[in-house]
């Protein structure tokens, strides 16, 4: 789907599980035929503006709190990278793009980094969304109460982190998170790190509303319906143990989904979501080891690059 110049990418939408099927079938013929010279492209309805994305081997979605997903949990990954956004965000070649900030400085010794966000910004209940913002949910990732096994990582290198984690200071607000007006926000570093702005693109600096945590506090992901998104989309609809509807957020500030909807429906078996693949229920599944042999000769069969790292680790206590 197109997004415009500054889009979302299916990647950015959708990451880890595309990276995780090597082989997908997808519902729509890329056969060999040459194209046409002239091919009129026609909108299909807003009631088939539907993608259907089945998420296998999970009965729910573990957390849509971005402070606290594990890189390992795929299907809130996903679900949280539709609904949130942050600062920065990596392209296809993984390199890092602006996002709800359009531009940024860095000072001379490379401690500080000026971030200038885009104006007239707001979550998708309407309310303006600002640097206090970002800063909010930057600091409540890290404070101890969260309870983030992954911000004290990917925000390690933010001056004081430490000494908040470790409860000797209350906030980062106005000490190492500065918001000199709305559209501004400095962001103060330990150390001189290049890829500080990469460490940026987890979602654990997602921006968050403030006043729906401050409501329902750690259950507001149930509530999401009601506001909280700054991403792209927004949920529409949430039933536990059966699936989650997406809808396009009217009040994102960039270039809008063409999707009229994105479903998660939840497959605790691959074999359920290949059949309702094969009745036109999902838009895409893996191909089961079994019927491979034949899937692979089919038009709608497509295999796709993975990124993968495999490693090692030594244990030297033995």
């Amino acid at each position: 789907m197109d997004y415009g110049k500054k889009a979302v990418t299916w990647k950015r939408l959708l990451p880890i599980f595309l990276c995780l099927l090597s082989i997908l079938l997808a519902g729509c013929d890329l056969g060999n035929n040459p194209a046409p010279t002239v091919k009129k492209l026609v909108k299909a309805p807003a009631d088939r503006q539907v993608y259907t994305v089945p998420q296998v081997g999970v009965t729910d979605i573990t957390t849509l709190d971005p402070a606290l997903v594990l890189s390992t949990d795929q299907t809130s990954m996903s679900a949280i990278q539709m609904i949130y956004t942050g600062l920065v965000q990596l392209d296809d070649k993984l390199q890092v793009q602006p996002q709800l900030a359009q531009s940024w400085n860095v000072s001379p010794d490379g401690l500080n980094y000026t971030f200038h966000l885009n104006k007239a910004m707001k979550f998708s209940d309407g309310t303006p969304l600002t640097s206090a913002d970002v800063a909010y949910s930057i600091d409540r990732a890290l404070q101890p109460a969260t309870k983030s096994t992954v911000a004290p990582i990917y925000l390690s290198l933010i001056k004081d982190s430490d000494k908040l984690l470790g409860g000797f200071i209350p906030t980062l607000i106005d000490d190492s998170l500065i918001t000199p007006d709305a559209n501004t926000l400095i962001i103060t570093i330990k150390k001189r790190a290049p890829y500080f702005l990469a460490m940026l693109t987890y979602p654990c600096s997602f921006v968050v509303e403030k006043h729906l945590i401050d409501s329902y506090k750690t259950a507001f992901t149930d509530h999401l319906t009601e506001g909280g998104s700054s991403g792209p989309f927004k949920v529409a609809q949430f039933t536990h143990g059966k699936e989650i509807d997406f809808a396009p957020n009217a009040d994102y500030y960039g270039p809008h989904p063409q999707l009229h909807k994105v479903v998660f429906p939840f497959y605790q078996q691959s074999d359920n979501a290949y059949h309702d693949y094969q009745i036109g229920q999902v838009d895409t599944t893996g191909v089961p080891v079994s019927t491979f042999v034949t899937d692979k000769k089919r038009s709608d069969f497509h295999q796709i690059p993975q990124l993968w790292i495999n490693y090692y680790t030594m244990n030297y206590l033995v």
